[in-house]
Order: structure tokens, then C-alpha cells, then sequence
């Protein structure tokens, strides 16, 4: 019987280069390239972040019944410094998990896996490690004065810092006075 197929391959790799150092045969490489097609990686296209986050979130509103309104701007911002070197489909099973966890209106990092917190985490793309590391110090910091309602002697303790300590960190790190002055 006659077959009639079309053969859709996708590949991480530059499979010419690969063909060039020997490590991917001509003939198949010549085979399967007809129609060739370049999607850039997700993390060379943060801008597509925003959208793909709406699809997901209306996909896991839709299929958990919850009522998730939005990400807020700093899980965005850990969104797009980001590496994603499982590409879309890592972003989407970082969507899924943050649904599962989220009982509030909005996305926040606490409903992240712990890898965006971990500021030594191997997928951060910004290459600067003071801005990075200090981010992650605020988010870090943000997260304490939440979890005990801004009691800032509860919050240096937590932290294992002085109470003068943490009124130069909360300067430094540019943390407004969202929470009461306990």
C-alpha cells in the first residue's frame, strides 16, 4: 500500500553543526530538513511570558474551578529573569504548580517552587550576581515580613539579624513601609 507522511522533527541542537562535528548523519539531517523552522528559546522572548501566563492561567482556572486573577509584578519579574531551559513546557508545569498552590486572587512567588527563591539557583539568567543576589535578599525578606504582619523584631529574628540590621536592609533594599512599625 502507498504511504503518504510527513515527518515533523524538533530538535534543541544546531543539527548543522551537529552534522559538521559528526554527531548527526548527513543523509537523515538532508532528510528530515525540507521545511525548516527556528523557534528562539522562551528565555530569548521574555516578552511572550505575559501571554503564555494569561493562556495557562485561564487553561488552569478552567480545569482546577479557581478564580486566579493575575500574577503579580514581582512573580512577573522572576517569570522573565529566568532561564527556562525546559522551555515553554517548564513554564507551564511552573503554572501549573503555582495554581495548585495558590488560594488568593494573585500569583505571588510564595506559590512558586523553591527554586525561584533559591538566588544560587543555576537557572537565573541575569548575569549579574550582586543585582541577583540582592533581589532575592528583598523577595526573601518581603516574604518574612508577610508570614509574621510586618513585626519587624519577629522579622530580625527569623532572619537571624539585629533589629538595626534589618531597618538598614529594609533602606538598602528600597522595602517601602507597607507593614505596621512593630
Amino acid at each position: 500500500y502507498p504511504l503518504n507522511l510527513r515527518v515533523l522533527a524538533a530538535s534543541n541542537e544546531d543539527l548543522e553543526q551537529e552534522v559538521r562535528e559528526n554527531r548527526f548523519r548527513k543523509d537523515l539531517y538532508y532528510r528530515l530538513n525540507v521545511v525548516n523552522i527556528h523557534i528562539p528559546p522562551l528565555r530569548d522572548r521574555p516578552e511572550d511570558i505575559v501571554c503564555l501566563s494569561r493562556h495557562f492561567l485561564d487553561n488552569y482556572n478552567y480545569k482546577f474551578k479557581k478564580k486566579v486573577l493575575g500574577i503579580t509584578p514581582e512573580t512577573m519579574a522572576l517569570f522573565k529573569q529566568w532561564s527556562w531551559q525546559g522551555n515553554v513546557r517548564e513554564f507551564r508545569n511552573v503554572m501549573e504548580c503555582a495554581m495548585l498552590m495558590c488560594d488568593d486572587e494573585w500569583i505571588t512567588p510564595q506559590h512558586l517552587p523553591g527554586q525561584f527563591l533559591n538566588s544560587d539557583h543555576p537557572h537565573r539568567s541575569s548575569t549579574n550576581l550582586h543585582d541577583t543576589l540582592l533581589e532575592q535578599e528583598r523577595l526573601h525578606i518581603l516574604k518574612v515580613l508577610e508570614m509574621v504582619n510586618g513585626d519587624k523584631k519577629e522579622v530580625s529574628s527569623l532572619l537571624g539579624i539585629s533589629l538595626s540590621s534589618l531597618y538598614r536592609k529594609l533602606n538598602e533594599l528600597n522595602i517601602e513601609e507597607t507593614f505596621s512599625n512593630k
